[in-house]
């Protein structure tokens, strides 16, 4: 005869051990997630990705093409900033973090501003390909020549962009002579800057790898 009581304990046992093991699971996610949502950002408010948004959301008035342009390029310029700054203390804060210099909520808060800022630069991205139609190289190009101050490699991605995204400093500077004498001189080389030109209006990816 069959001893089901004998047969029921293995199994209750059993059944009392995976319940205990899934209701702990369940709370230690729940407990992390909630300690991540609590931990405080890395960067503060973001207050021209801020100012932008409400300007393209504006509902009562249009907002001019030029405005929309300098807030998103603002909003850009600080991205920049942040990511910079983000790919400078990652290699400080994965050394401190093997030396157990630093705790495990530290690099929490990292790892999140990493994704955020991530997501965040994959939506100016967008936002100026849609505004400028431009290509996603020429959009890094834009804003490195607004973040470094210097001017964009090409004189057809120049002519596309406008001059009023210059600096007035490199509107208003001077041509040297001898670039000046260059340019009435034709040679070789005038025969390949014209032919830069004329990639960089159909590649502009491949400026920058000629550039490099």
């Amino acid at each position: 005869m069959v001893d089901w009581v004998s047969l029921a304990i293995p199994f209750a046992y059993l059944g009392l051990l995976i319940g205990s093991m899934a209701t702990f699971s369940h709370l230690y996610r729940t407990r992390k997630a909630s300690r991540a949502a609590s931990l405080a950002p890395w960067f503060g408010p973001h207050t021209t990705r801020n100012i932008y948004l409400s300007l393209l959301h504006l509902d009562q008035q249009k907002v001019p093409d030029s405005v929309l342009k300098a807030a998103l390029l603002r909003r850009a310029v600080e991205d920049i900033h942040r990511i910079v700054e983000i790919r400078n203390a990652k290699a400080a804060l994965q050394s401190l973090l093997q030396r157990g210099s630093v705790g495990d909520d530290l690099w929490q808060r990292f790892q999140r501003a990493e994704k955020e800022i991530e997501a965040e630069l994959r939506d100016v991205v967008q936002e100026v390909r849609l505004i400028l139609s431009l290509p996603v190289c020429s959009v890094f190009f834009f804003f490195f020549s607004r973040l470094t101050r210097r001017p964009l490699p090409g004189q057809r991605l120049l002519a596309r962009l406008g001059p009023e995204h210059l600096p007035e400093r490199l509107r208003s500077r001077p041509e040297p002579a001898s670039q000046a004498a260059r340019r009435r001189t034709p040679g070789p080389d005038r025969h390949r800057e014209g032919l830069v030109g004329e990639e960089a209006r159909q590649h502009p990816c491949r400026l920058y790898e000629g550039a490099r």
